[in-house]
């Protein structure tokens, strides 16, 4: 299980069933999806640039190698056909953030702990109270 996670845009190839092409992707922290107030079709997703460069296969530089182009920030609208596969997207997108966070969590646990345990073997990086209150007692 990783710690980074995308979200993929891909479209069914009609001829081939099981296969598809996939049309963009984007980073799936920070998306921020969320449901249209006044369309219950449409996803609304926040859409980060990838730290990954984006290859563009229409157009090609010289000796045949793909030019790459930056993404910027914005926003995905997607419109889906009914409600329940616009709620579906969204509650395979909340889960995948969810696994993401708990991973990253589980990941930065040791080290937020090591730094809770340095910080209280040294009693000048402690709060005023609790070195007071430990002082009081010696």
């Amino acid at each position: 299980m990783g710690a980074s996670g995308w979200i993929v845009l891909a479209e069914e190839l009609p001829l081939k069933h099981l296969y598809g092409v996939v049309r963009v992707a984007a980073p799936l922290a920070g998306s921020n999806p969320r449901i249209d107030d006044k369309h219950s079709r449409w996803l609304h997703l926040r859409i980060r640039p990838s730290s990954l460069p984006f290859a563009d296969p229409s157009k090609s530089g010289a000796y045949g190698k793909v030019k790459t182009k930056a993404l910027v920030d914005g926003r995905w609208t997607l419109a889906f056909r009914d409600e329940e596969s616009c709620k579906s997207a969204l509650s395979m997108i909340l889960e995948e953030i969810n696994l993401q966070s708990n991973e990253l969590e589980r990941r930065l646990k040791p080290l937020l702990d090591l730094e809770r345990a340095v910080d209280s073997s040294n009693p000048s990086l402690r709060p005023p109270e609790a070195f007071a209150s430990s002082s009081n007692s010696s």
